[in-house]
C-alpha cells in the first residue's frame, strides 16, 4: 500500500500525520491508480493502524462512497480480526448478514469462520482452512453447514428443472478438501500426490447458497479425484487415479 499527502508530519518513529492525503493498494505497471481513498486528514502508524477522517472512495476518479471516519490496519504481517461484513435483503430470503472472522494460528496457516443468517431461509457458517507445510505441500479446505428450518420446507422459487431429487434437509452440509504434495527434487523416486474432494448434501445446495466455492452453481453434480504420480526414470512414468 502507499500513502500520499499534501503535508506529511512524522510524529514518532513509526507514526505520521497527513493532510489532504490519498491511500491505495494499486501497484499497476503503468503507474495508474484505478481506486484510491482520499481523506481530509489521516494518522498512520506503520505495523499498526490508520485512522482517516473525511474520506471519499474514488474509482477511476469518480467518487462512489463517503464516510466521516474509517480505520484499517497498515501492517505487512497478517493479523487476526474482522473482515468487512456482507449485508443485504431480499423478498425471498429476508435480511442477510455474513461476518467473516479471520484467524492466524501461525506463520503457515490461516482460518476463516464466516457465520451467516438469512432471516426467512437459513442460518449457519462457512469454515475455511489453509496450511502450507512447504513450497511443495499444502492443503485447502472448506466446510459449510446451514440450518434450513426457518424456510419450513419452502423451495422459494428455486429452479428444480432437471433435478432428480429436489428434497432439502433441515441440516445441510457441503465442502471440499484439496491437497497437493511433492517429494523433494533429489528423491530416489520423484512422487507427487493430488487430492480434490468435493461433497454436497443435496442437489440444490449449489443453486441456493451463494459463494460456497464448492463448484459452479450450474453443476449437476460434483466430482472428487485423487492422483498419485511416480517417475521411474527419464522414460517411464506411472499414474494411479
Amino acid at each position: 500500500y502507499s500513502f500520499h499527502g499534501e503535508e506529511i508530519e512524522k510524529v514518532s518513529e513509526y507514526g505520521y500525520k497527513l493532510s489532504d492525503s490519498s491511500f491505495t493498494t494499486c501497484q499497476c505497471e503503468d503507474k495508474s491508480t484505478p481506486w484510491k481513498m482520499e481523506s481530509r486528514r489521516c494518522s498512520v502508524t506503520q505495523e499498526g493502524y490508520s485512522n482517516c477522517y473525511g474520506s471519499t472512495l474514488k474509482m477511476y476518479g469518480v467518487p462512489i462512497f463517503y464516510t466521516p471516519y474509517i480505520g484499517f490496519p497498515t501492517k505487512t504481517e497478517r493479523s487476526s480480526g474482522l473482515l468487512p461484513a456482507r449485508i443485504g435483503s431480499s423478498s425471498r430470503d429476508g435480511f442477510e448478514w455474513r461476518q467473516p472472522i479471520y484467524i492466524v494460528p501461525d506463520d503457515y496457516s490461516d482460518l476463516m469462520v464466516t457465520p451467516f443468517i438469512e432471516t426467512q431461509t437459513r442460518m449457519g457458517s462457512f469454515i475455511d482452512y489453509r496450511k502450507a507445510f512447504s513450497k511443495t505441500s499444502n492443503i485447502s479446505a472448506r466446510f459449510l453447514y446451514s440450518d434450513e428450518r426457518p424456510r419450513d420446507g419452502d423451495l422459494r422459487g428455486t429452479n428444480i428443472t432437471g433435478v432428480y431429487d429436489p428434497t432439502i434437509e433441515d441440516d445441510r452440509i457441503g465442502g471440499y478438501f484439496q491437497q497437493s504434495w511433492s517429494a523433494d527434487d533429489d528423491a530416489l523416486i520423484p512422487t507427487s500426490w493430488l487430492v480434490d474432494g468435493r461433497y454436497v448434501g443435496d442437489n440444490l445446495l449449489l443453486k441456493e447458497i451463494d459463494g460456497n466455492h464448492i463448484a459452479l452453481d450450474s453443476s449437476r453434480y460434483v466430482t472428487s479425484t485423487a492422483v498419485l504420480r511416480n517417475s521411474w526414470g527419464d522414460y517411464v512414468h506411472s499414474e494411479l487415479l
